[in-house]
């Protein structure tokens, strides 16, 4: 089970952290799969491992970019004219909800023994996009939203995250 939930942070940069810090357990957790295939193959229990895990970490994927991009990505957004790093992290975000897509349908269609090469490529290329977006977010988006937004924007931004939370959008 993924230890992934949300902390109670005291300002932005706390639920950055956890943000980013939950994208890194997914990957290392698709990374277990993908080990655990070419350690044991596919069996039964492997594969029923694999649909129960990819449709989850999917599932909490999704609604982490959403809270990024209802609360922090739409505040930079107004800041930041024109292309930024902001449109280039969200279709980041959508190319991986994409793949994901695909594996989850392919685990849950697909005789996974004669899928093994494309379900192993596609997890490489999730857990690389996550390690990439992630890189990304810690490297630009962290900057920016330190140095472009206002202070009271930020706590705004914090109430919304609560506020987000209260409406059951929690990981647990």
């Amino acid at each position: 089970m993924l230890k992934v939930f949300f902390s109670e942070p005291d300002e932005i940069s706390g639920f950055l952290d956890t943000s980013q810090s939950s994208l890194t357990e997914i990957a290392d957790r698709f990374d277990d799969i993908y080990w655990t295939i070419e350690k044991e193959g596919i069996n039964l229990s492997v594969e029923s491992n694999i649909r129960q895990v990819t449709g989850e970490l999917r599932s909490k994927l999704s609604e982490l970019f959403s809270t990024e991009e209802d609360i922090i990505y739409r505040e930079l957004e107004k800041v930041l004219p024109g292309q930024s790093s902001v449109s280039a992290i969200k279709s980041d975000n959508e190319n991986i909800l994409i793949m994901c897509d695909s594996l989850c349908e392919l685990a849950q269609k697909g005789d996974l023994r004669k899928e093994k090469d494309m379900l192993q490529a596609l997890i490489i290329a999730i857990i690389d996009l996550i390690r990439r977006n992630v890189h990304k977010k810690t490297g630009i988006l962290y900057h920016e939203v330190q140095t472009l937004l206002p202070e009271e924007m930020i706590n705004e931004m914090i109430g919304k995250i609560k506020l987000h939370r209260g409406n059951g959008k929690t990981w647990k």
